[in-house]
């Protein structure tokens, strides 16, 4: 079973595309203060010239400033941030304003928008040469690699003392039902539309019912900039699953482990990604304590 299946994930809202830095100001300056639209006329027509330097720069970092700071954050003005911030040169604070507004923003819509741009940020960078060889990494979640079980075999048989070969194991899994979801994006909850479940290389079957709502900012805004927003995502069913399995208290936590492993690689996500969501989870550093993560028939 491919990610094909796994992602058939209906979003009740429309991804904004954002397209060229001028547009984005011109509704910047539809919904902004009158106070500001001199201002921003300014940075459109030294835009629109390809004149692009330090004050310019200044001036996306103090609208990201004022935009963080201010009580009541629009998702039009998110929306736009984004597509100004995505107008700076230089790579490595386009990616770090980006993560900025990704882990505070207090709009889980642009957060997530923000750091889905910072993904491709990133990988556009890697490919060009222009970012550092520490944001590598993260250009690896996004992209392909043969299947790895160097961490989590490891882990599991030094836990269990019994040999454990992915690669093997992986044909004798498949998803059961087909996995549906309905998202909302002013509460970033998905709530699941039908049951669906796993079948793992021990023939346990693990199972979430349907009318199941999943909170997104129950998953640690930090790992957002590394492994993607956890809505619409690659891991978006696998990790929905595991966690209902956790909430209610179904199997151990190895067993757990070992099927959400596999469901993530059987999903076809990045073996790179599957790694760091297991370290995460190791460290109990992938769910936020203070947010439920379901609500609803759990």
């Amino acid at each position: 079973m491919t990610l094909d299946t796994w992602n058939k994930i209906v979003i009740g809202i429309a991804t904004p595309v954002i397209g060229l830095v001028i547009s984005g100001l011109t509704i910047w300056n539809g919904i902004n203060t009158s106070s500001n639209s001199a201002q921003l006329k300014a940075i459109e027509a030294e835009l629109a010239a390809s004149k692009f330097g330090f004050e310019q720069i200044k001036i996306v970092y103090e609208k990201t400033t004022n935009y963080l700071s201010d009580s009541n954050q629009s998702d039009a003005h998110g929306r736009v941030l984004i597509a100004l911030i995505r107008s700076i040169p230089e790579t490595t604070t386009r990616a770090e304003l980006l993560a900025v507004l990704s882990e505070q923003s207090e709009s889980d819509y642009v957060a997530a928008q923000a750091a889905s741009t910072r993904q491709t940020v990133i990988d556009s960078g890697i490919e060009q040469g222009t970012l550092p060889e520490n944001y590598k990494q993260i250009s690896e979640m996004s992209r392909g690699a043969p299947i790895s079980s160097k961490t989590f075999s490891a882990t599991w048989q030094e836990a269990t003392g019994t040999p454990y070969d992915v690669i093997a194991a992986l044909p004798s899994t498949k998803v059961i039902g087909d996995p549906l979801a309905s998202a909302t994006s002013k509460r970033y909850t998905v709530t699941t539309l039908a049951g669906y479940g796993f079948l793992d290389s021990d023939g346990t079957e693990w199972r979430i019912p349907k009318d199941v709502t999943f909170n997104g900012n129950a998953v640690n805004r930090l790992a957002w900039n590394t492994l993607g927003p956890p809505l619409a995502n690659d891991y978006t069913f696998p990790l929905m699953l595991y966690k209902y399995q956790v909430v209610n208290n179904i199997g151990n936590i190895g067993q757990r482990r070992k099927m959400l492993f596999e469901a993530l690689l059987k999903s076809d996500v990045n073996p790179a990604k599957t790694e760091l969501i297991l370290q995460y989870i190791n460290a109990e550093f992938l769910f936020t304590d203070d947010i439920p993560a379901f609500s609803g028939n759990n």
